[in-house]
């Protein structure tokens, strides 16, 4: 993660599955055995990240949806999905006692692959 000091601000939209926040799990499913600790997790949450959904992004039967029991595990489209790891993390960095510096943004009416997404996406950027 200390190349990542040099992001100032990224986006992450319409995930399917989310990589856990947890030095327990293993990569790539979480953040086990990447050299990371507690601090790492610090920093990472204290990033400017907006997590970016799509409103209308629910298809629980898209093709291209993950369904293994994991992603499953974090609900049952992208919208829920990426709710569910917003929240995970505020949980996470509270418990470690620093803020979590994302920010969350829906764009109504927005499907998985949208003009709206990559115009906010943009926006955010320009920031």
């Amino acid at each position: 993660m200390t190349n990542a000091s040099a992001v100032d601000r990224a986006v992450a939209s319409n995930s399917g599955i989310y990589m856990l926040p947890d030095l327990a799990v293993e990569y790539p499913g979480g953040m086990g055995g990447l050299d990371l600790n507690r601090s790492s997790l610090q920093r990472y949450f204290g990033k400017k990240l907006t997590i970016l959904l799509g409103e209308a992004d629910s298809d629980s039967t898209a093709s291209d949806l993950p369904r293994d029991e994991k992603a499953l595990a974090q609900g049952p489209h992208r919208v829920a999905r990426g709710l569910w790891h917003f929240d995970l993390c505020k949980q996470i960095a509270d418990r470690l006692g620093d803020p979590l510096a994302w920010t969350l943004r829906i764009v109504p009416g927005a499907g998985h692959v949208d003009q709206r997404i990559f115009d906010t996406a943009l926006d955010v950027l320009a920031g």
